[in-house]
């Protein structure tokens, strides 16, 4: 239960920013990795925060409030690197992100241990700050129903070799049932050559049966045709071909989910009168994260938004090693601090083995120490805290270098 103390801070949401709020948001920020912590918190339950959650919990919820409020303090490119205003992101990220203390945060960005408690105080004011006007606007407006799924926003693709072939089988075999209430004729005869993509197995196959469950519904076709066709211009491609529909299909065979899931994964639903066409880029570019801190993973994974980069994560060295060699990314970024094995390590076993030893690693690190990175085989490096346009600049200087 909520005792009366938390009920009051609670309200303030509602009024005036107060001091107890702010001291509540700073708590939160202690405790960003501590999901028991904030599904206890009364926050998790205040209204506003419910109605932010869509269709993830209100933990989860919670959590993806402070991390994307953290990500808009992010000064501006172009912005003076030591104002006042990017000291503040840079002690939030540093102290509460990558869990550095205040002591270590200062000495990292060459300032007085007094003006780092000044600028983290100021930098979880800013913070408070955001929280409060993003709960006063979702406790002011209804939640959107048309409002992107935000548990499909957070998906982070897990790529490895698939035969396309194989998922339109299996996505063939789950709509079977479905097609012949409808009477729908079904054809599908795959040339037994394999067509080898690098996806989400299981997001695809959702994607596949889904797609196809749209089109009967709203086709009603009297027979569909289903063709695969391997890598051509860059991209391997899924035919539906529909015959004798009894109703025009239109964008409603792609629900919000299906294309959504679509996007995350880089594919492309065309359609075109009675022809509906997946598309499958086979030329992906796949960044490697190997970083067990989980709000920089959601930070950089933001980052890419809006670029032919997908994202797909590993929490500890021997997952990064091995999705080194089944993916072959087109560029690792590689903690230094991480259980188990360090980065260092890691990245000497990386340059030692011939099937990774050209793929291009950013080592990223709070640890100012690049002429060691680039002593080990760094291909890049990438000082914490990260800043987008930096970050951007490094995968665009490494593409330049193809």
């Amino acid at each position: 239960m909520v005792d009366q103390d938390n009920e009051d801070i609670l309200a303030s949401t509602d009024s005036v920013l107060s001091a107890e709020f702010r001291e509540m948001v700073r708590d939160l920020l202690e405790h960003l990795y501590d999901l028991p912590f904030l599904q206890q918190h009364p926050l998790a339950q205040h209204a506003s925060v419910l109605k932010l959650a869509s269709n993830e919990s209100p933990t989860q919820a919670l959590r993806h409030l402070l991390i994307r409020s953290i990500e808009e303090m992010q000064p501006p490119v172009g912005h003076m690197a030591g104002s006042q205003s990017a000291r503040a992101y840079h002690m939030v990220y540093l102290h509460y992100v990558d869990g550095m203390t205040v002591h270590e945060a200062s000495h990292q960005l060459g300032i007085s241990l007094r003006q780092a408690y000044r600028d983290l105080q100021r930098g979880v004011d800013n913070i408070a700050s955001l929280i409060w006007e993003r709960l006063q606007a979702a406790g002011a407006t209804p939640a959107d129903s048309t409002a992107l799924d935000n548990e499909v926003q957070r998906l982070l693709p897990r790529p490895e070799t698939a035969d396309l072939k194989h998922l339109c089988a299996n996505a063939v075999r789950a709509i079977s049932p479905l097609a012949a209430q409808k009477a729908v004729e079904l054809r599908y005869d795959p040339t037994p050559e394999p067509v080898t993509v690098s996806t989400d197995r299981a997001v695809a196959q959702q994607i596949l049966v889904h797609m196809l469950s749209g089109i009967i519904q709203h086709g009603q076709p009297a027979q569909l045709s289903i063709t695969v066709q391997d890598a051509h211009q860059g991209a391997a491609t899924v035919t539906v071909t529909c015959h004798d529909l009894r109703f025009r299909l239109d964008a409603g065979i792609r629900n919000d989910v299906t294309q959504q899931l679509a996007d995350r994964l880089g594919w492309v639903i065309e359609l075109n009168e009675s022809v509906v066409r997946l598309l499958l880029p086979t030329t992906e570019r796949w960044l490697l994260v190997i970083d067990d801190n989980e709000a920089l993973v959601e930070l950089l994974d933001r980052f890419v938004d809006g670029t032919d980069y997908r994202l797909v994560a590993a929490k500890n060295p021997r997952e990064g090693l091995r999705l080194c060699h089944e993916l072959r990314p087109e560029a690792v970024l590689l903690d230094v601090m991480m259980p188990e094995m360090d980065g260092w390590e890691l990245l000497q076993r990386i340059r030692n083995n011939p099937k990774t030893a050209d793929i291009p690693v950013i080592v990223c690190t709070v640890f100012n120490d690049s002429e060691l990175a680039y002593s080990l085989g760094a291909s890049r490096f990438l000082p914490k805290p990260v800043e987008r346009a930096r970050f951007l600049s490094v995968l665009q200087s490494l593409r330049g270098s193809d």
